[in-house]
């Protein structure tokens, strides 16, 4: 007998050792109609049928009546036809009838042609173990040495050795992954696979040494091809055994994982090099935050010394102007003083800004009556509101409580920054100013207060950039204007150091509000209704053609027990006045707004005055 035909003998008695042998498997070949072809010892103890018995037969008789019914054999094995393989836990039927619960594997054989020859089919007993997932996973990891070598996956390069190494078997896998042809390969030492310095260092022996005494060996390293370039791969080598336990073999199986291993390495260096430069950005960081807070300081402390002698400059300017001079020179000194007072507000901005980047602010917690808050607020502006001929109004929620603690001069001062703005921004119309109870719990009062003028209003995106440092809606509105756009930033800082919250609704062309909600202790409560009893139910009449001033006005007067009514002229309030008499149910005040078109308020009065029927009203 030629070598040739001697050694493909040898690789035959081992593939046959290795399926036959096999005793907690069923594997069998069926042919392309369910035919069992081939049957081996698995199978008989599983199945309880001998090959005898069974080769020649249709595998369906191992599935219960009603799956042979439902036709599932030949679903199954259309189904691995389509899909490659066909896997399931299902109850199966023995010789004797029994069942038992079974984990199946059926993958399909196609020849050279790619003609269908059959299937290969494997089958273990899971009776025992049917709700154990552990014993599933368990399986599955045995099965990866058999499987392969029944079925025609190419990922896989499945190879039998001799014990001393010797190739004996090589399937398409292996000759894809390594460019070695199972002619080049088979009767060569498996180590022409392993790079010089492993088989010099006496790698490969020890490997095989390693799967006979554990009974199976893993290992990932670098391999190399038929034209000597190298791949990193998964290998698990099984020893192969005869019934008497006599080693006969190994079964290799290996995969190319060289992406998965370049893929391991770049994300390790990658987080290598991300744990640099989150150290460099931390390095950066301190060194930024220390810089921005040297320089917080440095400005805190120049503004301060500017804002000394610019002070004495405008305090001579007022000294000068209560002085004899000329028109001109009258003139000129408000000139100087007006430009030093918009330069101390510029400096004043800057100053509380880099007080706070520097985190020299500290909040005061006094006792303070909102109502003067706010009230002071509107009386500081009211003049630049006249000056423009806008309405100024004020309302403080009648639930509000008479005191509250907290930074009295902060929150007037986001006030009168917010109602600056509004003024400056509005051209006609009115601002209102409003402070009300959002919520209340125990001691803590929660009051919104805000701004609503009749301004330019303002886009989503010009909203977007309001509240950050030196930035404005437009950038033209620092030349028409004028102001360092730190107003807003400092305000939101301000709110945010009070444990608030601040924001803004606005429509472009329809005007804007402001607002910013902060928490406070409750100091006193609200004034008591008691203090108003002699007021309930007298009827009084509220005369003004601004609407947002009827309603706040109507708001005062109900909230302290009055019957309110509001109209927006003369015309129809005297109407009104002579109805209730005739009705004998008399308003008993009138509440005139003084500058309305046509008939003003002084008008109505004198009506008033000289009608008899009316002289019970005030």
């Amino acid at each position: 007998m030629s070598p040739a035909k001697n050694q493909h003998k040898v690789s035959d008695e081992l593939f046959r050792l290795l399926i036959t042998s096999v005793s907690d498997y069923a594997i069998y070949m069926i042919g392309p109609d369910g035919e069992v072809l081939t049957w081996n010892k698995g199978a008989e103890e599983i199945k309880g049928y001998l090959a005898d018995e069974i080769i020649g037969k249709n595998f369906s008789q191992f599935y219960t009546q009603v799956d042979q019914q439902a036709g599932l054999p030949a679903f199954e094995l259309k189904q691995a036809q389509l899909k490659g393989r066909f896997e399931d836990v299902a109850w199966r039927v023995r010789k004797d009838n029994t069942q038992f619960f079974a984990k199946i594997s059926i993958t399909p054989l196609y020849n050279k042609e790619k003609q269908l020859r059959g299937f290969a089919k494997i089958t273990r007993d899971m009776t025992d173990r049917k709700n154990s997932d552990d014993a599933l996973a368990k399986l599955k990891e045995e099965e990866e040495i058999f499987r392969p070598l029944v079925s025609s996956v190419l990922d896989y390069a499945i190879i039998v050795l001799n014990p001393d190494g010797v190739i004996i078997t090589w399937n398409e896998g292996a000759k894809r992954i390594t460019g070695y042809s199972a002619d080049e390969i088979t009767g060569q030492s498996f180590t022409r696979l392993y790079t010089i310095e492993a088989t010099a260092a006496g790698k490969p022996l020890q490997e095989l040494n390693d799967a006979g005494t554990l009974g199976r060996f893993d290992e990932r390293g670098w391999r190399v091809r038929q034209d000597g370039s190298q791949f990193f791969a998964h290998i698990t080598t099984t020893p192969l055994r005869d019934h008497n336990g006599l080693l006969r073999g190994f079964a290799e199986v290996f995969r190319d994982v060289t992406d998965r291993k370049e893929y391991e390495d770049a994300q390790v260096q990658s987080r290598h090099e991300l744990q640099m430069l989150n150290g460099e950005l931390a390095l950066a960081r301190d060194q930024a935050q220390a810089a921005s807070k040297y320089k917080s300081e440095f400005v805190a402390n120049m503004s301060h010394e500017i804002r000394t002698p610019l002070n004495g400059i405008i305090g001579m300017c007022n000294v000068l102007l209560t002085t004899s001079m000329s028109e001109a020179q009258t003139l000129y000194a408000r000139a100087i003083k007006t430009a030093g007072n918009s330069l101390l507000t510029i400096i004043n901005d800057i100053l509380d800004f880099s007080k706070i980047e520097a985190g020299r602010i500290d909040l005061e917690r006094t006792d303070f009556s909102p109502v003067k808050v706010v009230e002071t607020a509107c009386e500081i502006l009211a003049n630049n509101a006249r000056q423009k001929n806008l309405t100024l109004m004020s309302f403080i929620d009648p639930s509000m409580p008479l005191r509250l603690r907290g930074d009295q001069e902060r929150v007037q001062q986001i006030l009168i920054n917010f109602i600056s703005n509004a003024i400056k921004f509005s051209q006609s119309g009115e601002v209102i100013v409003k402070a009300v109870v959002q919520t209340t719990s125990q001691d803590k009062v929660n009051v919104r207060f805000s701004v609503t003028d009749s301004g330019i209003g303002l886009t989503q995106e010009q909203q977007d950039k309001l509240f950050q440092p030196f930035m404005q809606a437009d950038g033209t509105i620092n030349r028409r204007f004028g102001g360092t756009g730190l107003g807003l930033s400092i305000s939101k800082q301000l709110v945010e150091l009070m444990e608030g919250t601040i924001g803004i609704e606005s429509i472009k062309d329809s005007g804007s509000t402001f607002w910013f909600l902060v928490p406070f202790e409750c100091c006193a409560p609200g004034p008591s209704v008691t203090a108003q009893a002699e007021l309930f139910g007298v009827r009084s009449l509220n005369v003004d053609d601004e609407p947002n001033s009827r309603e706040i006005v109507h708001h005062y007067l109900t909230s302290w027990g009055l019957r309110n009514d509001s109209v927006s002229t003369v015309e129809a309030g005297m109407k009104l006045l002579r109805a209730g008499v005739e009705q004998n149910d008399p308003y008993k005040i009138v509440i005139l707004d003084l500058s309305m078109p046509h008939k003003n308020g002084m008008d109505m009065a004198k009506e008033v005055f000289e009608d008899p029927s009316l002289n019970n009203v005030h």
